[in-house]
């Protein structure tokens, strides 16, 4: 997905300031927008529609998951990435289970964050490499009826599904198909369904270890 509007959510006007920069530095996005909380997010997340969610964890007396379910309830598609000061060890994977697509440590260079908003354009997750090893080996035990019911898939479902184990966007895909993003996009909503999974970011963790273990 191409990210045309960014909504950075942090109560701290130089952080915004600074993410903002990095943003327009590296030409991530048309148009930046910044709030402090929940209700000033929702309520340009309402009027924008951005393609991309930026938020902290701590946002003085509130708590930034908040924000993650708020606008996951609310758009299926929107990336979310969570900055925050916190080790990533200890809340990676709560906020993904909330619906974000990636986790950075406020401490990263500035090449770092940038990565990591590309990566979410490419449709994969945004984590460090340690943090992506123990969420799948924490998920291991949890494969083995996931795999009886890809077993029930069609060949195309799989087909989609090892590609989107490889990283590829819903884009790549239907290029590589010769389908269109349209259909790709159909093709992932009947995969989360029949694979009891909620999110977009639950069907690329579920694709990515299963293409590993098979």
């Amino acid at each position: 997905m191409d990210i045309v509007t960014t909504l950075i959510v942090d109560d701290h006007p130089i952080v915004r300031q600074g993410i903002a920069q990095v943003i327009r530095q590296e030409k991530l996005a048309s148009l930046v927008l910044e709030a402090s909380n929940l209700q000033s997010a929702l309520q340009l997340f309402s009027a924008h529609r951005p393609e991309l969610v930026i938020v902290d964890l701590a946002l003085g007396d509130e708590d930034g998951r908040n924000v993650i379910r708020s606008i996951r309830a609310l758009n299926k598609e929107t990336h979310i990435l969570v900055l925050s000061m916190h080790d990533e060890r200890d809340n990676a994977e709560d906020c993904l289970r909330d619906g974000a697509d990636g986790y950075v440590m406020k401490q990263v260079a500035t090449e770092q964050l940038a990565d990591a908003i590309r990566r979410l354009q490419r449709g994969e997750i945004a984590l460090s490499s340690v943090m992506q090893s123990a969420i799948f080996r924490g998920r291991k035990d949890a494969m083995s009826e996931g795999t009886r019911t890809v077993a029930s898939l069609s060949d195309k479902e799989r087909e989609i599904l090892r590609l989107l184990g490889q990283g590829m966007s819903s884009s790549q895909i239907a290029e590589t198909l010769h389908r269109s993003v349209k259909t790709i996009e159909a093709h992932r909503a009947t995969l989360r369904g029949k694979l009891g999974l909620k999110t977009a970011v639950e069907l690329i963790r579920f694709a990515a270890l299963w293409s590993k273990q098979r």
